[in-house]
Formats: C-alpha cells, structure tokens, sequence
C-alpha cells in the first residue's frame, strides 16, 4: 500500500512516537534516549524532513537548557506510527 493511501485511509495512524537519541553535555556527559507522543502528522515529518537537525537543537534547547553538544549530526530522531 501506497504511503499517501495509507496517510488518508481510514485506518491511518493518529499518533506518532518520535524517539530521540543522542549525548549532551552539561557538568558530564547525559544521554538522551526520550520517546514522546505527538498528534500532529507535520509535527512528526519535521523530525524526518530536510531540516531535521534545526528541529532536533531546537527541541534540545528547549528540554535540556544550557547543556551542550559537539555535532548535531550525532543525534538521531526515530518516527514510528503508535498502533492501537
């Protein structure tokens, strides 16, 4: 089945599990290994789209404020539709 088949059916998926990986530092290394729940199909497309790493750091700032990172590129972002 087609992805936009599947997209619009009425069987589709209403939430998505986005589950980020990755270190940061602040006074150590901390890893980050968190799984949430969004509602919003574009909200969960911007983890897996072109500018993926922009919305990877910003969500970083906002969850691990005045931590660091060496690369954005070592963090990776997990998309899975949640089953019911």
């Amino acid at each position: 089945m087609g992805l936009l088949k599947k997209l619009f059916s009425d069987d589709a998926p209403k939430q998505w599990e986005v589950k980020i990986k990755g270190t940061v530092q602040r006074n150590g290394p901390i890893p980050v290994n968190r799984t949430f729940i969004v509602d919003d199909i574009r909200q969960a497309q911007a983890f897996q789209g072109a500018n993926r790493y922009e919305v990877i750091a910003e969500w970083l700032r906002v969850n691990y404020p005045g931590a660091t990172y060496d690369h954005i590129r070592h963090f990776a972002a997990e998309v899975k539709p949640v089953k019911k």
